[in-house]
């Protein structure tokens, strides 16, 4: 928000009294939800009335006419600048009077989310700490934003000086947040499966199934950076969306350039219900795997190892799905995935089930830096219900290195009734 024509109406002064704005031709008021003196400081310094001294709530200068027409205005004190649209870009707050950049030496995941979702932009998707989108020519703060990301404003954060009040200059926050990317995955597992959902126009839309295909699938994990597509799935496999519904026949998702040009000039409008809402599975964004060798004390140490991924399959017997749960009818044939993203060829997965068992181990196969391996279940039976995981594990140097286990997911096994 850029404050235009504003005023402090019914006070005992021109820097007192029920703040109004002036938009669309006509005055109204702001809603006292989330108003807390960081943002009486806004108000007062843009109409030159100095520091905010004290705030008031519940109409305490009495009930203005018209509409509300700002509410939750605390969003109004951070923006992303020179980025591709409004929900990515470098991170600026305004305190003190002026705008400034946000260090970047302390900035994380948990304080990118509060920033999304104060600028009502989805979920944090990516952060940077490099001068990707510029320097700007303000200030550059130098307290520490440390939000736990339970926060719903930037403002409401504990911020911290550094020790020594400098900043590098290279190291300014900035984030891109999952609607800036106009493609978003909704009710999935994580961020990297779910329901596919498109922007078209000024809404979100679903996908329908017909002609929806794994190459397809490709286009919008590449383009929310998930990796590989792993699975394309249809029949509202994560759950019917609602709203408008768009055709996949056509060249929008033949890849990134011509998807980004549909959400701007329009997809065509599909017949489908939300029963053929199309889904994706991606891979996963790729994580630090770092060994280190000490070859001078011949010892071998992980740091860190990979987060990998956990997809079923149960093409002939899918009948409730949701994203940490599956059934499948006794009998039934499916398979669980194990994946992960490696530059190490030669590894190999465990599948652990209710932390009690684990299977032999199976040897991971892909390319360059995608591998997985897949458990087959041929025909489920009772005995084989319980909560699953992935493990990954390399030998190198005749060490033998484990990765933490992945995400789980309940299998549930269901007879049929007969009455």
């Amino acid at each position: 928000i850029q404050w235009g024509t504003k005023r402090l109406a019914n006070g005992t002064g021109r820097c007192s009294g029920r703040v109004e704005v002036f938009h669309d031709g006509q005055w109204g008021t702001v809603c006292d939800d989330m108003w807390d003196i960081h943002e009486a400081e806004v108000v007062c310094r843009a109409m030159d009335c100095g520091s905010a001294q004290m705030v008031t709530f519940s109409a305490f200068f009495g009930q203005g006419d018209g509409n509300i027409w700002l509410d939750d205005l605390n969003f109004c004190n951070v923006k992303l600048m020179d980025g591709p649209n409004r929900c990515a870009g470098r991170v600026e707050v305004y305190k003190n009077g002026q705008w400034g950049n946000v260090c970047g030496e302390s900035w994380d995941l948990n304080d990118a989310s509060v920033v999304c979702q104060q600028l009502k932009c989805g979920k944090e998707h990516r952060i940077s700490t490099a001068p990707d989108y510029g320097h700007g020519s303000g200030q550059v703060w130098v307290e520490q934003i440390e939000c736990s990301g339970r926060e719903t404003a930037i403002s409401q954060c504990p911020q911290n000086p550094f020790v020594d009040r400098t900043c590098n200059i290279t190291s300014l926050a900035g984030l891109v947040c999952s609607d800036s990317l106009n493609v978003r995955l909704a009710e999935g597992s994580d961020a990297c499966s779910g329901r596919v959902e498109v922007l078209s126009g000024a809404v979100w839309a679903t996908v329908c199934d017909v002609d929806w295909t794994l190459e397809k699938a490709e286009v919008v994990c590449e383009t929310i950076e998930c990796g590989y597509a792993v699975n394309a799935p249809g029949e509202a496999h994560f759950n019917p969306g609602t709203g408008l519904v768009i055709d996949s026949i056509n060249p929008c998702f033949t890849n990134k350039t011509n998807l980004q040009n549909c959400v701007k000039n329009g997809f065509k409008t599909s017949t489908c219900g939300h029963e053929r809402d199309a889904g994706v599975v991606c891979a996963g964004i790729e994580s630090s795997f770092i060994f280190t060798f000490l070859l001078q004390s011949r010892n071998v140490s992980h740091i860190k190892s990979y987060v990998q991924n956990i997809t079923l399959t149960s093409p002939h017997a899918m009948l409730i799905y949701s994203p940490e749960k599956l059934s499948i009818k006794k009998g039934d044939y499916f398979f669980i995935t194990c994946s992960v993203h490696s530059t190490y060829p030669g590894g190999y997965f465990y599948l652990t089930k209710s932390n009690t068992s684990r299977s032999e181990p199976k040897a991971a196969f892909g390319h360059s830096i995608f591998y997985m391996a897949n458990f087959e279940f041929p025909s489920i039976q009772y005995e084989h219900q319980g909560l699953y995981s992935c493990v990954y594990a390399m030998n190198i140097s005749s060490q033998s290195f484990f990765s933490d286990e992945s995400k789980t997911i309940q299998v549930t096994v269901v007879g049929e009734c007969l009455i």
